[in-house]
């Protein structure tokens, strides 16, 4: 259980760019985000060459990892990655959303699923995806009231259902991948609706 919830903190960090891409220019934050991204890189070829030092990261930070990323890209790079291609693609607002509520959604979600999930669907939860849609929907909230990105409240709950449903189905490509890039398409589609 620690090492659900230290992994879901560490995921925290990520959720520092949408937060920074509220109060600054777009190109500054891809600035920004680039050289960090490019930071995670240069580790994952350094790891990928050098069996010893994948070794001594993945038990150093055994805590943080899944043991899978012994062997394919760590889930913070992949995170970083989409991160930086939901700001490029899409709408400021639209990406602000999409990437809180997947860094949140998804922690709430694996959370409340572990500890408190009975009626399970697949891998995952009725409970975790209730808990996702919730963490989405007071984010939501907040971004609105608090950083005052207005977004017609059905393009929200569009991006929100979208999310929480992809997140739950048993998809073979990383849910960070499908669950940000899906809910961003949803909430792109809708906007001209609302």
């Amino acid at each position: 259980m620690a090492h659900l919830i230290l992994r879901k903190i560490w995921r925290l960090f990520a959720l520092t760019f949408p937060f920074i891409y509220i109060f600054r220019p777009k190109l500054e934050v891809i600035l920004y985000l680039s050289i960090v991204l490019v930071i995670f890189l240069l580790i994952e070829l350094f790891r990928f060459f050098r069996p010893s030092f994948n070794y001594w990261l993945l038990k150093k930070f055994h805590l943080i990892l899944k043991d899978k990323e012994a062997k394919t890209l760590l889930s913070t790079t992949v995170f970083l990655i989409l991160t930086l291609l939901i700001i490029l693609l899409f709408r400021k607002q639209v990406a602000i959303y999409c990437l809180f509520f997947l860094g949140l959604g998804d922690s709430a979600s694996a959370i409340v699923g572990r500890n408190f999930g009975r009626i399970k669907i697949g891998k995952k939860t009725l409970e975790g995806s209730i808990a996702f849609f919730i963490i989405c929907l007071f984010t939501a909230g907040f971004l609105r009231l608090a950083a005052c990105l207005n977004i017609a409240w059905g393009v929200i709950i569009g991006g929100i259902l979208t999310a929480t449903l992809v997140e739950l189905l048993p998809l073979p490509l990383d849910d960070n991948i499908s669950v940000g890039l899906s809910s961003a398409i949803v909430m792109t589609l809708l906007t001209p609706l609302f």
